[in-house]
């Protein structure tokens, strides 16, 4: 669906829906207190942040395509508050392909990203991605960039490499479900650079994130709300980005559907 991972993405994607046919649709919409993109805080002053995306997929025997779109919406310093005064801080636009491979998930998908506050600069990137979904959620990501830095640093393009798992027990014996999902972003070339040196160790982060069902395998879908807190530590490249702060605490509210 997207190259990102993060815990309410991840949440976006459990459960199951009634549709059996080719064509699914997926949806999810969060309000994090502040948006960061592996480990770089996007934003000084948050206020209100929306994060809506949509991804909609078909098979085609067993692989499946995906197209997908996800938004920033923000209302502090670096969006409705900033210079620029636009809410619509990022956009980005996903494609793909999902083929099993031995009970693996192995997907490939081409993003890019802009900026219609004029604040980002446009990037390109392909990432491949390696679910054994049995394994306590664990998958692994590698990003190139084709075009543009996310570090703003473009001495070349850069590797990025993100390991991630996302544990879950049932939450006493109801049907809500508790997580811990935990990640490290890493440099494999030219992604996190600090004074035109690469820094391996981009940030690392875990959390606790509590899952909701609130409607399974019904007419409308798979429905699910979530929410849960995530500490961020940052390495050398994202902390001096991120005005000297070696941390951050990050709170996420979502709803999500599957269909």
């Amino acid at each position: 669906m997207l190259v990102v991972a993060t815990a309410g993405a991840v949440a976006a994607q459990t459960g199951s829906s009634a549709n059996a046919g080719p064509l699914k649709f997926s949806a999810t919409i969060e309000a994090p207190s502040v948006y960061v993109f592996r480990g770089f805080v996007q934003e000084e002053e948050p206020t209100i942040t929306l994060t809506p995306s949509a991804d909609v997929s078909v098979a085609f025997g067993t692989a499946r395509v995906h197209v997908g779109t996800w938004h920033a919406l923000l209302g502090g310093s670096s969006g409705e508050n900033g210079i620029t005064g636009r809410l619509h801080y990022e956009e980005r636009f996903s494609a793909g392909v999902t083929v099993p491979i031995s009970g693996i998930a192995v997907d490939a998908t081409y993003t890019s990203y802009s900026g219609p506050g004029f604040i980002l600069s446009p990037r390109h990137e392909v990432a491949i991605r390696i679910d054994p979904h049995r394994w306590f959620g664990t998958y692994a990501l590698a990003a190139v960039e084709l075009d543009g830095a996310a570090d703003e640093i473009d001495d070349g393009n850069g590797t990025y490499l993100e390991l991630g798992a996302l544990p879950e027990l049932p939450l006493g014996s109801g049907r809500a479900r508790v997580g811990a999902p935990v990640r490290v972003g890493l440099s494999l070339s030219n992604y996190y650079q600090a004074f035109r040196a690469d820094s391996r160790f981009g940030f690392f982060n875990v959390g606790v994130l509590i899952t909701l069902p609130l409607e399974q395998d019904g007419p409308g879908g798979s429905w699910n709300l979530h929410g849960g807190v995530e500490v961020y530590l940052f390495g050398d490249a994202p902390k001096a980005r991120n005005l000297g702060k070696a941390e951050k605490v990050v709170a996420t509210v979502g709803l999500s559907l599957r269909y």
